[in-house]
């Protein structure tokens, strides 16, 4: 796997990467701030055709926006990424879709959350985008489009647009090719 903007520390423990984000990151565009930040921290692979990525996200988030999932880049004005992320002062479900200008779309979590699995399926120019508090029953939380490119890079990613920087323990990260 191959860093784009490499945190100040990282370490894969086993089945773990754990990566401790570095202040003022953020994947964002224009929408609201007026501002392009590209400077977070993505933790990737190059993959082709229709594949399926999951993981296990724990997060010790001090920040407001803090944030810590998967995510799908085809370069800095087209990509997907999935979180879960501190908003006013509980975590959330998030997804931000980019093409030349981010969106946002987010979901409620239950207090004091301690995991959250995330899983991005793939397939052709769309991508679905699920959620699960215990690892087996995933809802749909966002159906959205990306460009049709023969590689896109996908994986795992952190930021901390606010906050001193925090702690994210990313478990059983997989990604598996899946048919039509």
């Amino acid at each position: 796997m191959l860093w784009l903007h490499e945190p100040p520390h990282w370490a894969e423990e086993g089945n773990t990467i754990i990566i401790h984000s570095a202040p003022q990151t953020d994947f964002w565009r224009i929408t609201a701030q007026d501002v392009i930040k590209d400077n977070a921290h993505f933790y990737y692979e190059r993959c082709t055709g229709n594949f399926q990525m999951d993981v296990c996200v724990r997060a010790e988030f001090t920040g407001l926006w803090d944030q810590a999932g998967l995510m799908l880049r085809i370069d800095e004005k087209q990509w997907l990424k999935c979180s879960a992320e501190f908003f006013e002062e509980q975590q959330h479900a998030c997804v931000v879709v980019t093409h030349d200008v981010s969106d946002w779309s987010i979901v409620d979590l239950p207090p004091n959350l301690a995991s959250l699995y995330l899983r991005i399926e793939r397939k052709g120019t769309t991508i679905a985008v699920y959620y699960a508090l215990d690892g087996n029953t995933y809802r749909l939380l966002r159906l959205a489009y990306l460009s049709p490119v023969e590689s896109i890079d996908a994986g795992l990613f952190c930021a901390s647009p606010e906050g001193p920087g925090f702690i994210a323990k990313y478990t059983g990260f997989a990604i598996k090719a899946i048919g039509l």
